[in-house]
């Protein structure tokens, strides 16, 4: 029974592979333009790489202030991140 709650917590915490493919396909796109990484959105970002990693892998769900640091670096609104 443990095992299954686990299971569904971590399935909770992580974007599905539509969710993930949608924000690479947002993201990346404005990153070029900018001549950017994805390192040099953390870094302008004030995130850790990881966290920028993890939100675009989809390998776990972002905080509201994590998202508003990312949205505010990429010149978009929060409501236009992909969630």
């Amino acid at each position: 029974m443990r095992e299954g709650i686990e299971a569904d917590r971590i399935s909770q915490n992580q974007a599905t592979p539509s969710q993930k493919k949608e924000r690479k396909l947002f993201v990346m796109p404005i990153l070029k333009a900018k001549g950017w990484s994805i390192f040099d959105l953390a870094k302008n970002a004030e995130l850790d790489f990881h966290t920028v990693q993890n939100y675009l892998s989809g390998s776990r769900k972002s905080y509201a202030s994590t998202l508003k640091k990312l949205a505010d670096v990429l010149g978009v609104s929060v409501d236009d991140l992909p969630k």
